[in-house]
């Protein structure tokens, strides 16, 4: 138990807790990404539309648990996908969907959105993705 208490450690001193934010943003980013790939690339058209709402849901967790334009950077990978899938509309798949993060991560800093000990304040967080959806 011992060995592999000071292993964990060790290895926590050489990798060091900045590489390891990197690595969780990272993480978050490609998952949220590639479930908001999935919601625009294999669902039929009509109903692409509606999944707004899980769009929405993912730039918002990933603006929570990233911070600092996290909604970018989840809309940045499910754009890169997205592009990499119909390769004629890149550019704007590209555009549109790093336009959508940045507005949700816009709206966060605007009402002051932070993860405060785990808490986050409902009202303000309601009030950024009610604004910044019908933006989209």
């Amino acid at each position: 138990m011992k060995f592999y208490t000071l292993n964990c450690l060790f290895y926590l001193d050489v990798v060091g807790y900045h590489s390891m934010q990197k690595a969780k943003r990272l993480f978050v980013a490609s998952l949220f990404g590639s479930i908001l790939f999935v919601t625009r690339a294999f669902v039929p058209s009509p109903i692409d539309k509606i999944l707004i709402v899980v769009d929405a849901v993912l730039l918002a967790l990933g603006a929570l648990f990233i911070q600092k334009v996290g909604a970018t950077h989840v809309s940045a990978v499910g754009g890169i996908l997205l592009g990499l899938w119909r390769p004629t509309f890149l550019p704007f798949s590209l555009f549109f969907t790093l336009l959508y993060g940045m507005i949700v991560d816009g709206f966060f800093s605007i009402f002051k959105i932070r993860v405060d000990g785990g808490e986050v304040s409902r009202n303000r967080l309601m009030a950024a993705m009610a604004l910044s959806t019908p933006a989209w």
